[in-house]
């Protein structure tokens, strides 16, 4: 009997700090908000470059008000995510919480519908329920007004206003999860041909994730060949290049003229596998950015001495001092900016390099290291840009340091490198380069509509 309330007193006890972890007290939430500020402070180049210090100041001390005795990390994670994304930098950033993150993809949360935000309205698209029409305006969701609704903009990660509107269109049902935890039905005051009127509409729950490829080839026509390369992230070098050899060793040997690289869905990953690509298009230099400018600080040594230098290294770590690079992240005092001016990197020549037409389609999610890649193609003025402009400004900052916080263990990072992109100035700084030619690819429902928009753009452009 003993034995059994014992077992039964630990239980609850364990239950019991499960769901005390579920929520932190209000002073551990301002100290994980401090904490976190405090780290970007010493590690951002330049982190009041779109908000002043007093205005976040003034937002912060507001947040800060308004948490109770206690927070759930859910909430906090909302709330910190929204409050780091005032900086503006699509590199820093906190992630929502795990728990969150799982009951999206766990509970009935996915929209039987698509939507497309025109000014301050939303309307529906490709609706799969017959509750709902194309071209539906949706006036509010469970009685939360559309204005509202596109306040949702505040958790998305991203330094230009265009393509946070366009993930909020691409991952609604995301978003609207993240910031409302709507679940199983939800009710859609509309308005249809001047009427208005509620929808009940039911939540399904989110597909089963389908890994997308990271690279493809397939022929759109004859004389036609198109390259996609969803990601520059996760890739095998030596099983990367062998694709490229027989792809670019079948369009030589098919006496193939056009090239289309399709990069309109690539989020980035690592830069050097966009250099890769480049010798194989007849591209001899290159170069992603102009100009560099790195902080030093205490939180990025630790980072990156705890991430890259092994143990066993330890011994070997004084001659960093000899690179460049090294110098600069682990010996120059806490605080320095360092600025480097870049020339243009040369590249090795490879068997059955493509020398005809190359296009490259582009869209507000082509980001990162896929924004580096048509930077590079633009600046050897090998071809044309298709679609619209890339997510990534001209002027911004890349390469974060890891921050965790200590009390909701929430995740994230800061930036702590300024770039300058190629062609970089004063009136494009906050703009994502833009296409040669404009085409707006959600236009074309399906593939062999797109295809023949493509082929005939080719066509026209010869």
């Amino acid at each position: 009997m003993k034995k059994n309330i014992f077992i039964l007193v630990l239980l609850l006890g364990i239950i019991t700090k499960i769901n005390s972890q579920e929520q932190i007290s209000r002073q551990e939430a301002i100290n994980d908000i401090d904490f976190f500020f405090n780290q970007a402070e010493q590690i951002h180049p330049n982190l009041y470059f779109s908000i002043s210090k007093d205005d976040l100041d003034k937002i912060i001390s507001k947040e800060k008000e308004n948490i109770n005795d206690s927070i759930s990390i859910d909430n906090f994670s909302k709330k910190m995510t929204s409050l780091v994304n005032l900086i503006g930098d699509g590199h820093t950033n906190v992630y929502m919480s795990k728990n969150l993150r799982n009951t999206y993809y766990k509970k009935k949360t996915q929209l039987p519908f698509e939507i497309s935000i025109v000014g301050e309205e939303i309307f529906v698209k490709n609706p799969v329920t017959s509750q709902l029409e194309d071209n539906d305006n949706i006036l509010s969701i469970n009685n939360i007004p559309a204005t509202e609704l596109l306040k949702l903009k505040k958790l998305v990660i991203g330094d230009i206003n265009y393509p946070k509107n366009k993930n909020i269109e691409k991952y609604f049902s995301y978003y609207l999860f993240m910031g409302y935890e709507f679940t199983d039905t939800v009710s859609l005051r509309i308005k249809r041909n001047g009427n208005k009127l509620t929808k009940l509409v039911k939540l399904a729950k989110k597909k089963e994730y389908v890994k997308r490829k990271k690279y493809s080839f397939t022929y759109i026509s004859d004389s036609i060949g198109a390259l996609t390369i969803n990601s520059f992230s996760g890739i095998r070098k030596k099983q990367y290049l062998h694709f490229m050899d027989s792809v670019f060793a079948d369009l030589k040997a098919k006496n193939i003229h056009d090239l289309i690289i399709d990069v309109r869905n690539n989020g980035g990953g690592n830069s050097n596998y966009g250099a890769l690509l480049l010798p194989y298009i007849n591209v001899e230099k290159y170069r992603f950015n102009q100009k560099y400018v790195i902080k030093t600080s205490k939180p990025e040594k630790k980072y990156l001495r705890k991430r890259f230098v092994k143990w066993y290294l330890y011994p070997l770590y004084p001659f960093a001092y000899f690179s460049k690079m090294g110098r600069i992240l682990f010996f120059e005092k806490n605080g320095t900016l360092t600025e480097l001016k870049l020339e243009d990197a040369h590249l090795k020549p490879v068997e059955n390099s493509f020398n005809g037409n190359v296009y490259v389609l582009t869209s507000a999610h082509t980001y990162s290291a896929a924004a580096d890649f048509v930077v590079a193609f633009n600046y050897a003025n090998r071809g044309l840009v298709i679609g619209e402009a890339i997510g990534q400004p001209y002027c911004g900052f890349i390469d974060k340091i890891g921050v965790s916080l200590p009390n909701s263990k929430l995740q994230g990072g800061v930036s702590f490198k300024k770039y300058e992109y190629i062609g970089a100035n004063k009136d494009n700084c906050n703009q994502g380069l833009k296409p040669d030619v404009n085409i707006d690819f959600e236009e074309y429902k399906e593939d062999d509509e797109l295809n023949k928009k493509l082929i005939e753009t080719i066509t026209n452009e010869l």
